[in-house]
């Protein structure tokens, strides 16, 4: 009875402590996005810190860094090969995140539709994903959303409302934002 009690209190000490660690990889990974989209960290930092949570099994972290490889992105160079290698297996984890509401993980796979990488392109299905994002305040979709809209690509062309989330992404710090509506 006294082992019952020890594992009870193990198991949920080590369910506490996995959730706190999650907790500060989730905190670890607002940041670096945070930060990729405000341009405030050197490249090399930014491609380390996806790394590092990718290791640590980040799906999204795997999938940034295999956009980072598709688009030449962050000093990397570009290369679809380990871009599609990095971004294949985590896919399906990333949508399913998605579909339960995580707008970081709308926001990649907004952009997959609309860079074409790994799901089909689909404008209209990026516009959706991004709009969902920016319910969640993720900063990368305000800019990728405004473009959308301008160009009347897979939604209904309003320069306003383009404008409008531009203003609201640089309100943020998105530096593409603010560097757009120049």
């Amino acid at each position: 009875s006294t082992f019952v009690v020890l594992g009870f209190v193990l198991a949920c000490c080590g369910g506490w402590s996995a959730t706190v660690a999650a907790a500060k990889n989730d905190e670890a990974f607002q940041e670096t996005v945070r930060a990729y989209s405000r341009e405030s960290l050197p490249d090399a930092t930014i491609v380390s810190r996806f790394t590092r949570l990718s290791e640590q099994g980040d799906p999204r972290a795997t999938l940034w860094l295999a956009r980072l490889h598709w688009g030449g992105r962050c000093g990397l160079p570009k290369e679809p090969g380990i871009a599609y290698n990095l971004a294949e297996p985590v896919m399906g984890q990333v949508v399913k995140l998605a579909e339960n509401g995580d707008h970081e993980a709308q926001f990649l796979v907004g952009s997959c539709h609309q860079e074409e990488f790994v799901l089909e392109g689909d404008t209209a299905k990026a516009a959706a994903w991004y709009a969902k994002s920016i319910e969640g305040r993720q900063l990368t979709s305000y800019g990728n959303f405004a473009v959308l809209i301008a160009e009347g690509d897979g939604v209904e062309p309003d320069i306003g409302r383009a404008r409008q989330l531009l203003r609201a992404g640089a309100q943020q710090g998105s530096l593409f934002c603010h560097q757009a509506l120049k």
